[in-house]
């Protein structure tokens, strides 16, 4: 998609798969609620995480594979599917992290997220500074249901000594290692921080926060310096702020965050109510027009 061979993507998002791989190669991603999509056809990782989700040039070509997917938008004569119109900034209210989460970022990414919020406060949106609920429990569910879910449906394939990869076998033998007990408190965790996502809606149309902590980085790159003076692990770095939409189940929209001309991509991630992906299609389309996007293809040089 990024390089133009093709108009849009399908993909899953259990973690971020979607959204990570969008925002690292400026192009859009929406994974929608969980449960909007069918997931017939998905080769199952965690059933109760994975969510079919589309990657493109441009949020309008996400809002119309969203509207082909779900049956929306044409009635029976078969007119052509509509393009939500961008949102007007007035009278929006949008929640920002506050600075301690930012600090987790790369500086290039907290500049180039802050400028982007910058961009909709000038435009005449509301912007809130919050405290992301449960922050510090969101990744730790995840890894837990992740690895139980994976090994529990992958079983047989353990047990026969199907053909696996060396590193695919390793996580779903440790997944098999997940205590019944800890399955349950991450369950329970998902339960309450989905109750916890509802109250921080109140007054407010959607959070705003980048898509992944990081810039890309060099294949075999494992370790990254904080802005702190400390290391962080690219896989919890790259999927940090991912991982609140795929515990709750919310819909998240990540579009390319400022300009190719500012470096290497970075995506602004919008996260809405559940059910709430036309608001989320709405603004990022608002903040395509601010930004001067959708990007251009991206040049990628021929030969072998």
């Amino acid at each position: 998609v990024a390089a133009g061979m093709g108009p849009l993507a399908l993909g899953t998002d259990t973690g971020g798969s979607v959204r990570i791989p969008a925002a690292m190669c400026g192009v859009v991603g929406l994974k929608p609620t969980y449960g909007v999509l069918p997931g017939e056809g998905v080769a199952p990782l965690s059933w109760s995480l994975d969510t079919p989700g589309v990657l493109s040039r441009s949020v309008a070509d996400a809002a119309l594979a969203f509207a082909a997917l779900t049956g929306t938008g044409a009635d029976a004569h078969l007119e052509p599917w509509s393009v939500p119109e961008p949102a007007s900034a007035e009278g929006l209210t949008l929640a920002v992290p506050d600075d301690a989460l930012f600090s987790r970022c790369s500086p290039d990414v907290a500049e180039r997220v802050a400028a982007g919020v910058d961009l909709l406060a000038a435009a005449g949106a509301r912007i809130v500074r919050v405290s992301l609920p449960m922050a510090d429990l969101v990744s730790p569910a995840v890894a837990l249901i992740m690895a139980a879910e994976a090994s529990a449906h992958h079983r047989r394939a353990l047990r026969d000594g199907t053909a696996l990869h060396p590193t695919t076998r390793d996580r779903l033998e440790e997944g098999a290692l997940v205590p019944a007990r800890d399955y349950i408190d991450a369950l329970r965790t998902r339960q309450l921080l989905h109750a916890k996502w509802q109250e921080a809606f109140e007054g407010i149309d959607a959070f705003v926060l980048p898509t992944v902590a990081i810039p890309p980085v060099a294949h075999g790159e494992f370790f990254l310096p904080q802005p702190d003076g400390g290391m962080d692990v690219v896989p919890v770095a790259s999927t940090r702020f991912a991982h609140p939409a795929s515990l709750t189940g919310l819909p998240a929209l990540s579009v390319p965050c400022g300009s190719p001309e500012d470096g290497l991509p970075v995506g602004l991630q919008f996260m809405g109510r559940p059910h709430g992906e036309q608001t989320l299609l709405r603004l990022g389309r608002l903040y395509e027009s601010l930004s001067g996007g959708p990007w251009p293809v991206a040049e990628v040089p021929a030969g072998g």
